[in-house]
Protein backbone atom coordinates (compact mmCIF):
# COMPACT_ATOMS: atom_id res chain seq x y z
CA UNK A 1 0.00 0.00 0.00
CA UNK A 2 2.93 2.33 0.71
CA UNK A 3 3.92 2.21 -2.94
CA UNK A 4 0.43 3.30 -4.01
CA UNK A 5 0.54 6.17 -1.52
CA UNK A 6 3.95 7.25 -2.81
CA UNK A 7 2.70 7.22 -6.42
CA UNK A 8 -0.32 9.35 -5.46
CA UNK A 9 1.89 11.82 -3.57
CA UNK A 10 4.22 12.18 -6.55
CA UNK A 11 1.53 12.59 -9.20
CA UNK A 12 -1.31 14.30 -7.33
CA UNK A 13 0.25 16.19 -4.42
CA UNK A 14 3.24 17.93 -6.03
CA UNK A 15 5.78 15.32 -5.00
CA UNK A 16 7.22 15.10 -8.52
CA UNK A 17 9.02 18.40 -7.92
CA UNK A 18 11.18 16.97 -5.15
CA UNK A 19 11.31 13.24 -5.95
CA UNK A 20 14.19 11.90 -8.05
CA UNK A 21 13.28 8.21 -8.04
CA UNK A 22 10.50 5.97 -6.81
CA UNK A 23 11.64 2.49 -5.75
CA UNK A 24 8.93 0.04 -4.72
CA UNK A 25 9.14 -3.46 -3.24
CA UNK A 26 6.14 -5.70 -3.88
CA UNK A 27 3.72 -2.84 -4.52
CA UNK A 28 0.35 -4.01 -5.95
CA UNK A 29 0.36 -1.46 -8.79
CA UNK A 30 -2.80 -3.04 -10.20
CA UNK A 31 -4.08 -4.69 -7.02
CA UNK A 32 -4.05 -8.22 -5.62
CA UNK A 33 -6.69 -10.95 -5.83
CA UNK A 34 -6.01 -11.86 -2.22
CA UNK A 35 -7.61 -8.56 -1.13
CA UNK A 36 -10.75 -9.51 -3.04
CA UNK A 37 -11.03 -12.77 -1.11
CA UNK A 38 -10.54 -11.06 2.24
CA UNK A 39 -13.14 -8.35 1.61
CA UNK A 40 -15.85 -10.60 0.15
CA UNK A 41 -15.34 -13.67 2.36
CA UNK A 42 -14.70 -11.59 5.47
CA UNK A 43 -11.81 -11.01 7.87
CA UNK A 44 -12.98 -13.65 10.29
CA UNK A 45 -11.42 -14.44 13.67
CA UNK A 46 -7.96 -15.97 13.41
CA UNK A 47 -5.69 -17.93 15.67
CA UNK A 48 -4.56 -17.15 19.19
CA UNK A 49 -5.40 -13.63 20.41
CA UNK A 50 -6.68 -12.62 16.96
CA UNK A 51 -10.13 -13.99 17.80
CA UNK A 52 -11.99 -10.87 16.74
CA UNK A 53 -14.14 -10.40 13.65
CA UNK A 54 -12.78 -7.42 11.70
CA UNK A 55 -15.03 -7.92 8.67
CA UNK A 56 -17.20 -4.80 9.00
CA UNK A 57 -14.19 -2.69 9.97
CA UNK A 58 -12.29 -3.89 6.87
CA UNK A 59 -15.24 -3.24 4.56
CA UNK A 60 -15.49 0.33 5.86
CA UNK A 61 -11.99 1.26 4.69
CA UNK A 62 -11.56 2.78 1.19
CA UNK A 63 -7.84 1.98 1.30
CA UNK A 64 -8.50 -1.77 1.48
CA UNK A 65 -10.80 -1.51 -1.53
CA UNK A 66 -7.98 0.25 -3.39
CA UNK A 67 -6.01 -3.00 -3.04
CA UNK A 68 -8.64 -4.83 -5.12
CA UNK A 69 -7.44 -5.95 -8.56
CA UNK A 70 -7.74 -3.20 -11.15
CA UNK A 71 -7.09 -5.74 -13.90
CA UNK A 72 -9.76 -8.18 -15.10
CA UNK A 73 -9.59 -10.93 -12.49
CA UNK A 74 -13.03 -12.53 -12.12
CA UNK A 75 -14.02 -15.57 -14.15
CA UNK A 76 -17.09 -14.61 -16.16
CA UNK A 77 -17.99 -17.34 -18.62
CA UNK A 78 -14.91 -17.95 -20.72
CA UNK A 79 -13.58 -14.45 -20.11
CA UNK A 80 -12.27 -12.44 -17.16
CA UNK A 81 -14.20 -9.43 -15.86
CA UNK A 82 -13.26 -6.43 -13.73
CA UNK A 83 -14.66 -5.95 -10.23
CA UNK A 84 -16.78 -3.04 -11.48
CA UNK A 85 -18.52 -5.29 -14.03
CA UNK A 86 -19.74 -7.93 -11.58
CA UNK A 87 -21.92 -7.62 -8.47
CA UNK A 88 -19.70 -8.56 -5.54
CA UNK A 89 -21.49 -10.02 -2.50
CA UNK A 90 -21.28 -7.96 0.70
CA UNK A 91 -19.42 -5.05 -0.97
CA UNK A 92 -20.77 -1.58 -1.73
CA UNK A 93 -20.59 -1.11 -5.51
CA UNK A 94 -20.06 2.65 -5.12
CA UNK A 95 -17.05 2.08 -2.85
CA UNK A 96 -15.58 -0.44 -5.30
CA UNK A 97 -16.09 1.97 -8.21
CA UNK A 98 -14.45 4.78 -6.27
CA UNK A 99 -11.49 2.54 -5.45
CA UNK A 100 -11.02 1.66 -9.11
CA UNK A 101 -11.23 5.36 -9.97
CA UNK A 102 -8.20 5.84 -7.71
CA UNK A 103 -6.22 3.59 -10.07
CA UNK A 104 -7.61 5.26 -13.20
CA UNK A 105 -6.76 8.77 -11.99
CA UNK A 106 -3.29 7.64 -10.98
CA UNK A 107 -2.66 5.95 -14.33
CA UNK A 108 -3.85 9.02 -16.27
CA UNK A 109 -1.62 11.33 -14.22
CA UNK A 110 1.43 9.14 -14.82
CA UNK A 111 0.68 8.92 -18.55
CA UNK A 112 0.57 12.72 -18.79
CA UNK A 113 4.05 12.97 -17.21
CA UNK A 114 6.40 10.72 -19.26
CA UNK A 115 9.26 11.25 -16.80
CA UNK A 116 7.37 9.18 -14.24
CA UNK A 117 8.04 5.98 -16.20
CA UNK A 118 11.83 6.32 -16.22
CA UNK A 119 11.89 7.41 -12.57
CA UNK A 120 9.91 4.39 -11.34
CA UNK A 121 11.77 1.22 -10.34
CA UNK A 122 9.65 -1.76 -9.33
CA UNK A 123 11.24 -4.66 -7.45
CA UNK A 124 8.85 -7.60 -7.69
CA UNK A 125 8.74 -11.02 -6.05
CA UNK A 126 8.41 -14.03 -8.33
CA UNK A 127 8.20 -17.84 -8.44
CA UNK A 128 5.94 -18.22 -5.37
CA UNK A 129 2.39 -19.65 -5.66
CA UNK A 130 0.11 -16.58 -5.69
CA UNK A 131 -3.63 -15.95 -5.98
CA UNK A 132 -4.05 -14.24 -9.36
CA UNK A 133 -7.70 -14.54 -10.42
CA UNK A 134 -10.94 -15.61 -8.73
CA UNK A 135 -14.42 -16.96 -9.24
CA UNK A 136 -17.70 -16.52 -7.39
CA UNK A 137 -19.01 -19.77 -5.91
CA UNK A 138 -22.11 -19.70 -3.68
CA UNK A 139 -21.67 -16.06 -2.75
CA UNK A 140 -18.01 -16.50 -1.80
CA UNK A 141 -14.75 -15.85 -3.59
CA UNK A 142 -12.60 -18.82 -4.57
CA UNK A 143 -9.05 -17.71 -5.34
CA UNK A 144 -7.13 -19.23 -8.24
CA UNK A 145 -3.39 -19.32 -8.75
CA UNK A 146 -3.63 -19.03 -12.53
CA UNK A 147 -4.38 -16.38 -15.15
CA UNK A 148 -6.30 -17.94 -18.05
CA UNK A 149 -4.75 -21.33 -17.24
CA UNK A 150 -1.23 -19.87 -16.96
CA UNK A 151 0.63 -20.07 -13.63
CA UNK A 152 2.41 -16.71 -13.69
CA UNK A 153 3.28 -16.80 -9.94
CA UNK A 154 4.19 -13.74 -7.86
CA UNK A 155 5.41 -13.09 -4.31
CA UNK A 156 2.67 -15.17 -2.57
CA UNK A 157 0.63 -11.98 -1.96
CA UNK A 158 0.93 -9.78 -5.09
CA UNK A 159 0.66 -11.64 -8.43
CA UNK A 160 3.03 -10.61 -11.19
CA UNK A 161 0.04 -9.42 -13.26
CA UNK A 162 -0.66 -6.80 -10.58
CA UNK A 163 2.93 -6.04 -9.61
CA UNK A 164 3.72 -3.53 -12.35
CA UNK A 165 2.16 -0.51 -14.01
CA UNK A 166 -0.33 -1.10 -16.80
CA UNK A 167 2.10 0.53 -19.28
CA UNK A 168 4.95 -1.80 -18.27
CA UNK A 169 4.86 -5.30 -19.82
CA UNK A 170 5.40 -8.21 -17.44
CA UNK A 171 8.49 -9.21 -19.41
CA UNK A 172 9.98 -5.70 -19.29
CA UNK A 173 13.67 -5.50 -18.48
CA UNK A 174 12.91 -2.54 -16.20
CA UNK A 175 11.36 -4.87 -13.61
CA UNK A 176 13.73 -6.20 -10.95
CA UNK A 177 12.69 -9.78 -10.28
CA UNK A 178 13.56 -11.44 -6.96
CA UNK A 179 12.36 -15.02 -6.32
CA UNK A 180 11.12 -14.46 -2.77
CA UNK A 181 7.97 -13.78 -0.78
CA UNK A 182 6.19 -10.48 -0.19
CA UNK A 183 7.09 -10.18 3.49
CA UNK A 184 10.79 -10.78 2.89
CA UNK A 185 11.55 -8.52 -0.07
CA UNK A 186 12.66 -5.65 2.17
CA UNK A 187 15.49 -7.77 3.61
CA UNK A 188 16.36 -9.96 0.64
CA UNK A 189 20.05 -9.35 -0.23
CA UNK A 190 19.36 -9.33 -3.98
CA UNK A 191 16.56 -6.76 -3.56
CA UNK A 192 18.74 -4.55 -1.37
CA UNK A 193 21.56 -4.75 -3.92
CA UNK A 194 19.08 -3.63 -6.56
CA UNK A 195 18.10 -0.65 -4.40
CA UNK A 196 21.77 0.27 -3.96
CA UNK A 197 22.39 -0.03 -7.68
CA UNK A 198 19.40 2.17 -8.51
CA UNK A 199 20.43 4.87 -6.03
CA UNK A 200 24.13 4.92 -6.85
CA UNK A 201 23.93 3.94 -10.56
CA UNK A 202 27.15 2.00 -10.00
CA UNK A 203 28.12 -1.42 -11.27
CA UNK A 204 27.80 -3.90 -8.41
CA UNK A 205 27.74 -7.66 -8.00
CA UNK A 206 24.25 -9.01 -7.40
CA UNK A 207 25.26 -11.53 -4.76
CA UNK A 208 21.93 -13.26 -4.35
CA UNK A 209 20.89 -13.37 -8.01
CA UNK A 210 21.31 -17.11 -8.42
CA UNK A 211 20.27 -18.73 -11.72
CA UNK A 212 17.86 -21.26 -10.18
CA UNK A 213 14.74 -19.93 -8.45
CA UNK A 214 12.93 -21.78 -5.67
CA UNK A 215 9.19 -22.03 -5.13
CA UNK A 216 8.40 -22.53 -1.46
CA UNK A 217 4.99 -23.32 0.02
CA UNK A 218 4.66 -22.76 3.78
CA UNK A 219 1.79 -21.68 6.07
CA UNK A 220 1.69 -18.23 7.66
CA UNK A 221 0.04 -19.46 10.88
CA UNK A 222 -0.07 -22.72 12.82
CA UNK A 223 -1.05 -23.95 16.27
CA UNK A 224 1.54 -25.27 18.71
CA UNK A 225 1.75 -29.04 18.59
CA UNK A 226 0.81 -29.24 14.92
CA UNK A 227 3.45 -30.11 12.29
CA UNK A 228 4.39 -27.35 9.86
CA UNK A 229 4.65 -28.63 6.28
CA UNK A 230 7.09 -26.99 3.87
CA UNK A 231 7.33 -27.80 0.15
CA UNK A 232 10.36 -26.56 -1.83
CA UNK A 233 10.40 -26.91 -5.60
CA UNK A 234 13.26 -25.67 -7.83
CA UNK A 235 12.34 -23.96 -11.08
CA UNK A 236 14.27 -26.63 -12.96
CA UNK A 237 15.14 -30.28 -12.24
CA UNK A 238 18.18 -30.78 -10.03
CA UNK A 239 19.82 -33.42 -7.87
CA UNK A 240 21.36 -30.87 -5.53
CA UNK A 241 20.28 -30.79 -1.91
CA UNK A 242 18.77 -27.76 -0.19
CA UNK A 243 19.23 -26.40 3.32
CA UNK A 244 16.13 -25.69 5.40
CA UNK A 245 16.69 -23.52 8.47
CA UNK A 246 14.21 -22.39 11.11
CA UNK A 247 15.16 -19.27 13.09
CA UNK A 248 13.27 -17.77 16.03
CA UNK A 249 12.38 -14.08 16.29
CA UNK A 250 15.38 -13.63 18.61
CA UNK A 251 17.75 -14.91 15.94
CA UNK A 252 18.26 -18.36 17.48
CA UNK A 253 18.68 -21.22 15.03
CA UNK A 254 15.98 -23.71 16.04
CA UNK A 255 16.48 -26.34 13.37
CA UNK A 256 18.60 -26.89 10.25
CA UNK A 257 18.57 -29.85 7.90
CA UNK A 258 19.42 -30.89 4.37
CA UNK A 259 16.43 -31.73 2.21
CA UNK A 260 15.97 -33.15 -1.26
CA UNK A 261 13.41 -31.40 -3.52
CA UNK A 262 12.48 -34.80 -4.93
CA UNK A 263 11.65 -36.07 -1.44
CA UNK A 264 8.31 -34.25 -1.25
CA UNK A 265 6.99 -32.04 1.58
CA UNK A 266 9.01 -31.68 4.79
CA UNK A 267 7.33 -31.65 8.23
CA UNK A 268 8.73 -29.49 11.03
CA UNK A 269 7.61 -30.59 14.49
CA UNK A 270 7.84 -29.13 17.97
CA UNK A 271 7.79 -25.38 17.30
CA UNK A 272 6.87 -23.48 20.44
CA UNK A 273 4.54 -20.45 20.27
CA UNK A 274 6.31 -17.47 18.71
CA UNK A 275 7.46 -16.04 15.39
CA UNK A 276 9.89 -17.84 13.11
CA UNK A 277 11.59 -17.48 9.74
CA UNK A 278 11.82 -20.57 7.56
CA UNK A 279 14.69 -20.15 5.10
CA UNK A 280 15.28 -22.46 2.15
CA UNK A 281 18.52 -22.05 0.21
CA UNK A 282 21.46 -23.95 -1.23
CA UNK A 283 23.75 -25.94 1.04
CA UNK A 284 26.81 -23.77 0.32
CA UNK A 285 27.68 -20.40 -1.30
CA UNK A 286 28.33 -22.12 -4.64
CA UNK A 287 24.81 -23.60 -4.81
CA UNK A 288 22.77 -22.21 -7.71
CA UNK A 289 19.63 -21.45 -5.67
CA UNK A 290 18.22 -18.03 -4.75
CA UNK A 291 17.15 -18.21 -1.08
CA UNK A 292 13.49 -17.86 -0.11
CA UNK A 293 12.30 -16.91 3.37
CA UNK A 294 8.83 -17.54 4.83
CA UNK A 295 7.57 -15.99 8.08
CA UNK A 296 5.27 -18.02 10.32
CA UNK A 297 3.49 -17.40 13.63
CA UNK A 298 2.90 -20.30 16.02
CA UNK A 299 0.02 -19.71 18.44
CA UNK A 300 -0.62 -21.49 21.73
CA UNK A 301 -3.10 -24.29 21.11
CA UNK A 302 -6.35 -23.43 22.94
CA UNK A 303 -6.75 -27.05 24.08
CA UNK A 304 -3.22 -27.35 25.51
CA UNK A 305 -2.57 -26.09 29.02
CA UNK A 306 0.54 -23.83 29.15
CA UNK A 307 3.60 -25.81 30.28
CA UNK A 308 2.18 -29.18 29.20
CA UNK A 309 1.93 -31.28 26.05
Amino acid sequence: MGGLIARWYIEQCGGAQITRKLITLGTPYRGAARALGQLVNGAHPGLGPLRIDLTQFARSMPSLHQLLPEYACLQHGEDLAKTTSVTLPELDAAVVTDAMRFHTDLRDAEASRPASLTATHAIVGTTQPTATTARLVGGRIELLGTYQDQDLTGDATVPIVGACRADVPMDSNTLRRVPDKHGNLQRNPAALNEVEGILTASSIIIEAAKPVALRVGAPEFALAGQPVTVQATPAEPTRRALRLAVTSETGTLVEARRIRPSGGPVAIDGLAPGAYAIDVAGTDPASPFAPVSSDILIWEHPEITPGTR
